[in-house]
């Protein structure tokens, strides 16, 4: 996850965990810090950085801290990879991308400029973005502007790569809400410690072959519905899934019942079921995860990966006390959290492709003139699509990022984002998803990128300083419909070429 921290403001790249709270980048000058690419932050050159006092509500809330040098909270943070950092707990301004094109700023963050860091680290990450449901987390430190909303698609991470710089995709507020088919949402759990998000596992199955989910004693009652509901924890910074022994074993011998390769021991020790495998893959069957409400069906993929050279294993493993749903179980699920609904909702979705996850534009966040709602023109007699500047900017920026195509620019000077094509004329471009108010419209490459001249092809949106407009190339196949007296317009993806 890309934020931005200081005055003036510095990028970094930072693992977004849902199961910790605190956000912290590692800071100049570092005792003993991790490799990373990317330069260390310096809080010196940020005029707004300053540091938390000792006895003050942020530090004695963020757990194990120190009185250091006069009056300054010194925090020390350690993870269950046995990874660690240990610094000052500052507070800074941050900086985030937004749909409506404008960064928007957040003064007075708590995090953690951390000067002794080491760990599971790869050099290009810079640290850690809390999305845990504690005090301190950036979640809760966010929520007037976010309302409780955020969500994210974890790409999957090859297993013997140890150096994956594969980013995944996160969003606040209202475009983190998940909506149309294919969308299940469980109840969230709300439990003691308050960092950690839990659901509600009722079973496995494997084929034909219910397993009935009975979990360890995890922690104290829930909080939110009275009863000890919640006995597994979602967590986007712990890697593998976590399973009680004794369910463990009955999941293991299902599997060893339905997959005829051959199998192999794990040399390290750490997964409990491993088979040999040529070409990294092995025959293995799907496995459905019963959530309360939602059925999630974990591809192979998604539960074996190959973890050296010939060999594959089982990415679930057992533990003694403690379930927990890891991040690539979770991969290629579109997945929200909703913590005013107390909800989380899966949709899937192939992560990997920048074509579904990464151009998401709001309208709502444009202003155009003195009106209070209706800030965009829809019209059949404009070819093109216009947006305010700000947000085409933004909106140019990220298709810039999810495109591989070579970059031309366009004589005529009409456009401003063109690229070199195939002999068909295309290129392969991100899907747009604009989200009307209770209307999301997605828009094919067909829709927004199209041939202007022999060779290469264009965006087919442009900025404009006082006006939207969503032109008629972005309405091609679909079948409208305006109905006055109600007032609302319809649209249904049609292939208009055979209406």
């Amino acid at each position: 996850m890309k934020i931005s921290i200081g005055t003036p403001p510095v990028e970094i790249l930072a693992i977004a965990d849902t199961g910790s709270d605190l956000t912290w980048t590692q800071c100049k000058p570092c005792v003993n810090c991790f490799q990373q690419s990317a330069s260390l932050f310096d809080s010196n050159e940020s005029s707004t950085y300053k540091t938390v006092g000792c006895n003050t509500e942020e530090c004695t809330s963020i757990g194990t801290s120190s009185c250091v040098g006069g009056n300054i909270c010194e925090y020390q943070m350690s993870y269950g990879d046995q990874s660690h950092t240990i610094g000052d707990l500052a507070f800074d301004k941050f900086t985030f991308p937004s749909t409506s094109g404008i960064n928007i700023d957040i003064p007075n963050v708590v995090f953690g400029c951390g000067h002794d860091n080491a760990g599971t680290f790869s050099n290009y990450t810079s640290g850690i973005i809390g999305l845990g449901g504690g005090e301190v987390s950036i979640i809760n430190q966010l929520d007037k502007e976010i309302n409780g909303k955020f969500s994210y698609c974890l790409v999957p991470i090859p297993l013997e790569s140890s150096n994956s710089n594969v980013t995944s995709h996160i969003n606040f507020g209202s475009s983190a809400i998940l909506s149309g088919p294919n969308v299940v949402s469980t109840p969230l759990i709300r439990k003691k410690p308050s960092t950690f998000y839990y659901l509600n596992l009722e079973g496995v199955s494997i084929g034909n072959k219910n397993l009935k989910f009975k979990s360890s004693k995890m922690s104290t009652p829930s909080v939110v519905a009275g009863d000890d509901l919640g006995n597994i924890i979602i967590d986007s910074g712990t890697t593998l899934t976590l399973l009680p022994n004794d369910f463990y074993s009955n999941l293991e011998s299902a599997l060893v019942e339905s997959i005829s390769a051959t199998k192999k021991d794990d040399p390290s020790g750490t997964f409990g079921l491993c088979y040999e495998s040529e070409n990294g893959t092995i025959d293995a069957p799907t496995i459905i995860a019963h959530f309360t409400n939602a059925d999630l069906v974990l591809l192979p993929s998604s539960t074996f990966a190959q973890v050296e050279q010939g060999l594959v294993c089982l990415t679930i493993v057992p533990a003694e006390q403690i379930a927990i749903f890891g991040n690539l179980a979770q991969a290629n699920f579109l997945i929200g959290y909703d913590l005013v609904a107390n909800k989380v909702s899966f949709k899937p979705t192939d992560c990997t492709n920048n074509n579904v996850v990464v151009a998401v534009m709001t309208m709502v966040a444009c202003s155009i003139t003195n009106y209070t709602s209706g800030n965009i023109i829809i019209d059949s007699g404009t070819t093109l699509t216009y947006v305010p500047n700000d947000f085409y900017l933004n909106l140019k920026s990220t298709s810039v990022d999810s495109i591989v195509a070579t970059r031309v620019y366009d004589p005529s000077g009409n456009y401003g984002l063109c690229y070199k094509s195939d002999e068909n004329g295309t290129i392969d471009v991100p899907t747009i998803v604009v989200h009307f108010t209770n209307a999301d419209i997605e828009l094919s490459p067909s829709n927004t990128f199209a041939q202007v001249e022999q060779g290469f092809v264009c965006l087919t949106i442009l900025p404009a300083d006082q006006i939207a407009i969503f032109g008629n190339l972005a309405q091609d196949n679909f079948l409208i419909g305006y109905d006055l007296v109600a007032k609302k317009v319809s649209f249904q993806p049609t292939d208009c070429t055979k209406y």
